[in-house]
């Protein structure tokens, strides 16, 4: 009998399809969300033909684009609301919450909710 039988590796963890991308940032965008970073870095190097502190330092702002819409009016915005929200299963009232209050598109602010909604699943 297998000492780690129980236990599930990251591969078996379940994840969307990856879609086809009509450009890089978004790729590295989906695989931040359902990857992780050095995940992120690894597709970057891969596509843009980089070294690791290039691709590190794309993959950060990247990072920060996707986390800046998050505070970008924060501090008008009832964060325990939005929280309250995502907890409570209402996302598309927390992304419509979450555009009123920023002024964002709708996949910056589904991509802001996501975030959060993985945050908080981790807590």
């Amino acid at each position: 009998m297998p000492v780690f039988g129980g236990f599930k590796n990251r591969s078996q963890q379940w994840e969307p399809e990856k879609p086809s991308f009509t450009s890089l940032q978004e790729e590295i965008a989906w695989d931040l969300t359902y990857k992780g970073k050095i995940f992120a870095i690894k597709t970057y190097r891969q596509r843009a033909g980089v070294g690791l502190r290039e691709a590190k330092q794309a993959v950060d702002n990247i990072e920060r684009e996707l986390k800046g819409a998050a505070t970008l009016n924060s501090q008008y915005m009832d964060t325990d609301k939005l929280q309250s929200l995502v907890q409570a299963g209402q996302k598309i009232q927390a992304i419509k919450y979450y555009r009123e209050m920023t002024g964002v598109g709708l996949k910056e602010a589904k991509d802001a909710v996501d975030w959060l909604e993985r945050s908080l699943q981790y807590r």
